[in-house]
């Protein structure tokens, strides 16, 4: 049977936050890593706002080796997408900023990082993720990704989300998964 445990939470009590960092994850030791998200930005454009997310080692975090798929829908519009070679992980839905969207709107968002402390393994993720889109309907998401490590040998030990406007409220949960 699988455990849960939860790691740390992060609240937001200021507006327009960069990023959210996780650090001394080779502290624990978990097989897998959850994060769970209650986000909303405070950009202005009719759009539904990406994330994204970095992954790093004890020589810091990393800006090459990241590969996104996902699929995602609004109301009856559907759609894929993939991001090969990229400079971070970039995924849907962390919120949106669609006009009649109240401030108590928040993206539901779950991250799953599988095998984050293995040193023969790159680092894979999956996500789920969902936000009312006012007059459209609602939006979701599902996504993963690998990033290629760029050494194989040394286990991922920190990863950040980012948008530039994070808002106040948002929330961050981290949980270990010991199987």
């Amino acid at each position: 049977m699988a455990i849960l445990e939860a790691i740390q939470t992060v609240y937001l009590e200021a507006t327009a936050v960069a990023s959210v960092t996780f650090e001394d994850l080779d502290d624990y030791s978990y097989d897998h890593l959850q994060l769970r998200m209650s986000v909303k930005t405070t950009n202005t454009a009719d759009d539904v706002v990406m994330g994204e997310m970095r992954f790093g080692d004890e020589d810091g975090i990393s800006t090459a080796g990241y590969t996104t798929q996902r699929m995602y829908g609004e109301n009856t519009t559907e759609a894929a997408a993939i991001d090969e070679a990229t400079d971070a992980a970039r995924w849907y839905v962390m919120a949106t900023s669609k006009a009649g969207v109240t401030a108590a709107d928040y993206s539901a968002n779950i991250l799953n990082i599988f095998d984050y402390q293995s040193t023969v393994k790159n680092v894979t993720w999956t996500m789920l993720g969902g936000v009312d889109s006012a007059a459209t309907g609602g939006y979701a998401a599902f996504q993963g990704g690998i990033w290629v490590k760029p050494t194989l040998a040394k286990p991922m030990t920190q990863f950040y989300v980012s948008n530039t406007n994070l808002a106040r409220g948002s929330e961050f949960s981290l949980y270990g998964i010991q199987d």
